[in-house]
């Protein structure tokens, strides 16, 4: 998370960074509760408690900023993670997709065959004494 934190997608927005670790932690600990629009605009926007979401869309739009953020930092930084964060629409339960490291490939040895030379055919004569 550190990394995707320090890109250029979020450096520079301490809403994204707040937001991103919030719904992180409470994905990691299961805790759904925690996981809902009310309870993420107290808790990282710091609305008033019993706030209406219909009017004020504020977790809405930052959820999409932040699906916007992490779609264009695995698209340019981010492309050997090892594990990559999803927040699929219509939910704030953050998906980790642990995603396997391809070792760097061996260089390629091409192998000629030699075959040993041929050795010269000499004429036969038939031998005088």
């Amino acid at each position: 998370m550190e990394r995707v934190l320090a890109s250029e997608y979020f450096r520079n927005s301490k809403q994204a960074e707040r937001l991103l670790r919030y719904l992180v932690a409470n994905s990691l600990e299961e805790h759904d509760e925690q996981l809902r629009e009310r309870v993420i605009g107290e808790k990282v926007f710091g609305r008033q408690p019993k706030y209406d979401s219909n009017t004020d869309s504020i977790v809405r739009v930052w959820a999409n900023h932040l699906r916007k953020r992490l779609a264009q930092y695995y698209q340019a930084d981010g492309r050997n993670p090892s594990v990559r964060f999803t927040l699929r629409r219509g939910s704030y339960r953050v998906e980790f997709e642990q995603l396997v490291r391809e070792a760097p490939a061996a260089p390629v040895i091409e192998l000629i065959a030699v075959t040993p030379p041929i050795p010269p055919i000499r004429p036969s004569f038939p031998r005088f004494s």
